[in-house]
């Protein structure tokens, strides 16, 4: 079975190279998204990337969570792992159910919506301040403000397809609420390169379970 992988906002698969799992991880880039696409729109033309003849499972972190939680409900794979990320529009922070009622992200311009290294920093809470800046300094601001967008857009209620969900439980940007399978403790939201020896055995013991 192959594992096809979602990043974060803008991210690339730079967040997968330290998880060390017994099947191929296959990531999947972004595409330029088109004017005021949905998330379930967008996710509907990105699995035309995914090979659905072979077992396949899909892996997501944080918006690419979300992403892959979406095409599973197109190409029902056997397998959705959803790391610091949400399955459902209600496990998002209140926060965001506050900005969402706002018009304040269509008035911030593209060039200026990356926040500070400082702010990211703790936010992610991440032990790997040099790879975490080297991401956030290669996202494109247009994807990054047009997947806030869609963020905020979001409105689901149905669980992904053969869901399996790990989570921090001190991840400050979505801090963990609703159902996990697994509770990382101090996984902060950059946990799946920080604690990716444990996350790797989580998940490879997982697969086994599915592949008896």
């Amino acid at each position: 079975m192959k594992l096809y992988a979602f990043s974060g906002l803008g991210a690339d698969e730079r967040v997968f190279e330290f998880l060390n799992l017994e099947v191929p991880i296959i990531p999947v880039k972004w595409i330029p998204p088109q004017k005021d696409e949905s998330l379930s729109e967008y996710s509907k033309r990105l699995s035309l990337k995914i090979d659905g003849r072979e077992p396949f499972g899909l892996i997501g972190v944080s918006f690419g969570g979300m992403v892959a939680g979406t095409i599973s409900k197109i190409l029902r794979p056997e397998l959705t792992i959803i790391i610091s990320s949400a399955t459902k529009s209600s496990e998002l922070p209140q926060w965001w159910q506050l900005v969402r009622k706002t018009s304040i992200l269509k008035m911030i311009p593209s060039r200026v919506i990356k926040p500070s290294p400082f702010l990211i920093r703790w936010l992610f809470s991440t032990k790997n301040k040099q790879l975490l800046d080297d991401i956030i300094r290669d996202t494109d601001a247009d994807f990054l403000k047009w997947a806030l967008n869609c963020i905020l857009r979001w409105n689901n209620s149905e669980e992904p397809v053969n869901c399996f969900r790990i989570h921090g439980d001190a991840d400050r940007l979505i801090p963990l609420k609703g159902i996990v399978d697994f509770s990382i403790q101090k996984g902060g939201h950059f946990m799946v390169v920080d604690q990716a020896k444990e996350i790797s055995a989580i998940i490879n013991k997982r697969l086994k379970s599915i592949q008896r």
